[in-house]
């Protein structure tokens, strides 16, 4: 009986003081910072991540990039919260950080020099970039947007995007799998890869090249593909090089995902280079970062 009461006291005791304490409310977990896409510098010494506050005022959750020193453990927020940022990575001498931002009325890619300045827009495409991946030189930038697969170039895509916003209609016709996806119904619309050389200030220039063009497919896959650092996914190959390649299957050579054709540089640059069916369909390839390496410069 002793003990009894001696344990139902200090149940007492613990309840009085978890009183004195503030209850986690529904609030504290919709306030609670969210962190998220961590990146590791090339050198190894520093780490940038993003940080996601919420605005109860404004019904809006906010992104930061943060700067994480590893050697001495401090901290720095790199963008404003105007900017909104996502999808943070390094250049690749580590002293740029591009991230995405809609700072400048459309979703764009944009480069903040860490030794100082403000950020400056890398891409001014006609459309909404959803994501990107930096070549392991720094020259070359492969983007993903929304975009019709048929169309010859962005500003067809974009002329569409306009009538469809005029349309009295609300119906709608589908003679293709697949009509909705989660929430959203489809609209002809695939998630294209797309490529563009950077200049000497990391600002994409020149011809906008079109990798998956003729791809009935999202590139990456929807809704939670994108760039794992370790390889871009593309359906276009040099036509000489595909040839090679069936000479290479017929002579009983190698043919693994390791001699998989790839972009000859010149076709590249040009953006001339010719979709080619390998064995009687068009394939889409893997390449690591070296092989993609050799395609860009």
């Amino acid at each position: 009986m002793t003990r009894m009461l001696a344990l139902l006291a200090l149940s007492l005791l613990s309840l009085t003081a978890n009183a004195d304490k503030e209850a986690f409310t529904p609030n504290d977990l919709v306030m609670m910072e969210r962190v998220s896409s961590p990146q590791l510098s090339p050198n190894g010494k520093e780490v940038i991540y993003l940080v996601r506050e919420t605005f109860l005022d404004e019904n809006k959750g906010k992104r930061r990039i943060w700067l994480h020193n590893l050697r001495n453990g401090q901290n720095r927020p790199l963008t404003r919260f105007a900017s909104n940022a996502a999808s943070p990575r390094w250049s690749a001498d580590g002293n740029a950080v591009y991230f995405l931002s809609a700072m400048g009325g459309s979703m764009q890619v944009w480069r903040l020099d860490l030794r100082g300045g403000e950020a400056q827009p890398v891409t001014d495409l006609p459309l909404d970039v959803s994501g990107f991946v930096l070549s392991p030189t720094g020259k070359q930038i492969a983007v993903f947007m929304d975009s019709h697969p048929d169309c010859p170039d962005l500003k067809c895509t974009l002329a569409r995007n306009e009538q469809a916003k005029k349309e009295q209609a609300t119906g709608r016709a589908y003679d293709a799998l697949f009509l909705r996806h989660w929430d959203q119904w489809k609209n002809g619309q695939r998630s294209q890869l797309f490529a563009q050389a950077l200049d000497e200030r990391g600002i994409a220039t020149g011809d906008v090249l079109h990798l998956s063009r003729g791809l009935n497919a999202d590139v990456p896959t929807k809704p939670f593909g994108g760039d794992d650092g370790k390889s871009v996914a593309c359906a276009e190959q040099a036509q000489a090089r595909v040839d090679r390649a069936r000479h290479a299957v017929g002579a009983g050579r190698d043919h693994s995902a390791r001699a998989a054709p790839s972009l000859a540089a010149s076709d590249f640059h040009a953006g001339q280079a010719n979709r080619a069916q390998v064995v009687g369909e068009q394939e889409r390839r893997r390449w690591t970062r070296e092989t993609m390496r050799e395609a860009v410069d």
